[in-house]
């Protein structure tokens, strides 16, 4: 996660503030501080030109899927697509290329923030082809306003 991220046409993502652990909430707005999520799979060459699915979700503290307001009211928030894997032959040469390996990648940019339970532990997961063998979690936390004084 990060404060800003975007891919430019060359392919690469370019990220400003990234390692984000912890989102701010504005209460007036009901949503989080602006803030950037970015997935990158590398896969041996051998997987050039391969299709597989690509999952991301958000999932609550008890590892479910996270239930959000939506435009179907409250929803699960998850992101699925079948995704190819690409490299860049024409561009670096084959050598280079089969060193390196080709890649997916995704950025997905909440300029608005999201609508995320105040003072809550969650976590993104990204899964590759439905495997829970190949999955990757990222926690994050989301504060809340600080709790007014107390009196008597």
């Amino acid at each position: 996660m990060a404060d800003f991220a975007a891919s430019d046409a060359s392919g690469k993502t370019n990220v400003i503030g990234d390692g984000v652990a912890v989102l701010g909430f504005v209460p007036d707005q009901g949503l989080t501080n602006r803030f950037a999520l970015t997935v990158k799979v590398r896969l041996p060459i051998g997987f050039a030109g391969a299709e597989f699915p690509l999952e991301v979700a958000l999932l609550d503290e008890a590892g479910q899927l996270a239930q959000l307001p939506g435009p179907a009211g409250i929803q699960p928030f998850r992101v699925a697509q079948v995704v190819q894997a690409n490299s860049s032959r024409e561009v670096y040469g084959q050598r280079i290329v089969d060193h390196v390996g080709v890649s997916v990648q995704a950025v997905f940019d909440f300029a608005t923030g999201m609508p995320l339970p105040v003072s809550s532990l969650l976590t993104w997961r990204v899964q590759v082809d439905g495997d829970e063998t190949r999955q990757w979690t990222y926690p994050f936390a989301v504060t809340g306003p600080l709790p007014g004084p107390v009196f008597g």
